[in-house]
């Protein structure tokens, strides 16, 4: 026959039983404690709140990029819009100081040959090419070749009253006519600037022909202006852009080769003489050289 528990069997019978429950609760509200954490983080990102706040965020960010781009790319156009400029202008004072120096050099050439000796003339302008008063060395080799291939007597030069008072000519500037040339044209616009000018109302022969073109008349009735009797010397030079003339007009009212006959022009009849040329080129080069050609002053 078994024996009964004692009552302190029991007791920790009932203990160990309570021991475990309380291990098995206090696990389950861990795991209670747990899921509750879990899903109180969860809660917060999908909050309507919260999902404001970072919708709100993301468009900050995302306006503050876009304004950085765009910043960005303000900038880089004003710079290339800055360095264009910066270039464009450069271009335009060379261009300026090239037409400006191709000036001076045609003023330079035409007085020097201003003289009936042509072997003085010469001279002149190899002091030109010696002491660099003709930069250009287009025209620099041009001249040196026309001084070596030149027979003593012969050559370029421009005749000058010799009696009577010295004529009072207007500044070379008001006398200089300016074309510009279409790029690559090469020899036919020396052709068409011949065709040009060998025809009525000018009616000038060409001359010489290097290093520059000379273009003149005998006295003959003038067309350009009626009433009076003309001699025309055209001076001309031709580069990769440009057709530049000099004009030496005289005017007489009487029939006569005598020298003494013979006066500048006033301004107006100089100018009327000018605009026939600047017109006659525009029309006869356009037509020649298959491009527009505009002709003007040199001021």
């Amino acid at each position: 026959m078994k024996e009964k528990p004692t009552i302190s069997e029991l007791d920790r019978a009932r203990l160990e039983f309570e021991r475990e429950k309380w291990q098995v609760e206090a696990s389950l509200q861990r795991e209670e404690l747990a899921l509750k954490r879990e899903e109180l983080a969860r809660s917060r990102w999908i909050n309507p709140l919260v999902i404001a706040v970072l919708a709100a965020a993301a468009a900050a960010f995302g306006n503050a990029g876009v304004t950085l781009i765009s910043s960005y790319q303000q900038l880089k156009l004003e710079q290339e819009r800055s360095t264009t400029t910066q270039k464009l202008n450069a271009e335009q004072a060379k261009e300026a100081l090239r037409l400006e120096q191709t000036k001076s050099e045609a003023a330079r050439i035409l007085e020097v040959v201003k003289t009936n000796d042509p072997d003085k003339a010469a001279a002149n302008l190899k002091f030109l090419i010696e002491t660099g008063l003709i930069a250009e060395e287009g025209t620099r080799k041009e001249i040196q070749r026309y001084l070596q291939n030149r027979e003593p007597g012969k050559g370029i030069s421009l005749p000058t009253v010799q009696s009577g008072p010295p004529p009072v000519l207007p500044p070379i500037d008001d006398q200089a006519i300016i074309c510009k040339l279409p790029p690559t044209v090469g020899d036919k616009a020396r052709e068409a600037v011949i065709a040009a000018l060998r025809d009525e109302p000018l009616s000038l022969t060409l001359g010489a022909t290097s290093p520059l073109m000379l273009f003149n008349t005998s006295r003959h009735q003038s067309v350009v202006l009626p009433g009076l009797y003309e001699r025309a010397t055209v001076l001309g030079a031709i580069t990769p852009d440009d057709l530049i003339l000099s004009v030496h007009l005289l005017v007489s009212k009487q029939d006569t080769d005598q020298s003494s006959a013979y006066r500048a022009p006033t301004g107006e009849q100089l100018r009327s003489y000018l605009i026939a040329i600047v017109s006659r080129l525009g029309v006869q080069l356009t037509a020649s050289l298959g491009s527009n050609v505009p002709c003007g002053f040199i001021r």
